[in-house]
């Protein structure tokens, strides 16, 4: 396919929408998922785990900060069962699955 936009592009992008893309909520929400993700007054949230996918969740439901409640409550439970976290590497208890992997390996 054509490339659309620059590595540089993409990681600029990607590096604000993990800052600063979930408005008052970014900081809990780098805690708790440790993905970009971008979030809209019309309940639309944009993950992206990189170099995987990305995944557009749309709930109009919003909670006081403006953001949809099913929508966070969805990345937090990707996270939870999948090593998509960008720490969770460093969690050797953690058992979740890599679908980076061969056959969708669990890690021990």
């Amino acid at each position: 396919g054509e490339r659309v936009l620059s590595p540089e592009a993409v990681r600029n992008t990607l590096s604000l929408m993990h800052s600063c893309g979930m408005y008052d909520f970014s900081g809990q929400f780098a805690f708790h998922v440790g993905l970009p993700a971008k979030s809209g007054v019309s309940g639309g949230i944009l993950l992206v785990v990189p170099n995987v996918m990305g995944v557009m969740c749309w709930s109009p439901p919003l909670d006081k900060l403006g953001n949809s409640v099913r929508g966070i409550r969805f990345c937090t439970d990707l996270v939870e069962l999948f090593n998509f976290h960008n720490y969770d590497n460093l969690r050797h208890f953690a058992k979740k699955y890599d679908p980076r992997r061969e056959g969708g390996e669990q890690r021990v």
